[in-house]
């Protein structure tokens, strides 16, 4: 890839989307973030609150930042045979990065805060929070690289074996 003069955005190469490769990730997220909007309308309806599918709807709008880190973050997603959501910036957002945020800038938080109510030890309780979100996005992130999904700018970081 070659870099840009300082200051402006790199130019985006011409990387093909691996069809297998994205439709596992879709289909994981796709049915994980089902999951969660029918446990948030379940549980928004049993208290008589919009605020759990609010929060999801929520954090699919968080999405709309994703091209602005991957331009601070040197990451892209590959445009030819992307499903791609929409476009800014000339970085196409596949479908399966926008149904994440659902997940990680929607469920989340309010899986936390649903963990962390009424905690008889907060900081151990927020500590074994943080863990399981971290590992949970290495699962995540260590096989979408591998399957060049989305790329960074020069090295490849969390290329496990090679």
């Amino acid at each position: 890839m070659t870099s840009a003069p300082h200051g402006q955005i790199p130019a985006v190469p011409d990387l093909v989307m691996p069809a297998t490769a994205q439709t596992v990730p879709t289909l994981s997220v796709g049915v994980v973030a089902l999951i969660a909007l029918v446990a948030a309308l379940r549980y928004g309806a049993r208290h008589r609150t919009p605020l759990y599918t609010v929060v999801l709807l929520g954090g699919v709008i968080a999405s709309l930042n994703e091209p602005v880190a991957d331009l601070l973050g040197g990451c892209l997603h590959p445009q030819t045979g992307s499903w791609a959501v929409f476009t800014a910036y000339d970085r196409p957002i596949p479908a399966w990065a926008v149904i994440a945020y659902g997940l990680f800038f929607g469920a989340v938080p309010l899986l936390v805060f649903a963990l962390m109510r009424g905690a008889a030890n907060p900081r151990s309780r927020l500590l074994r929070c943080v863990a399981v979100i971290f590992t949970a996005n290495l699962l995540i992130e260590i096989p979408i690289l591998a399957g060049d999904v989305y790329v960074y700018y020069g090295d490849q970081p969390f290329k496990i074996f090679g």
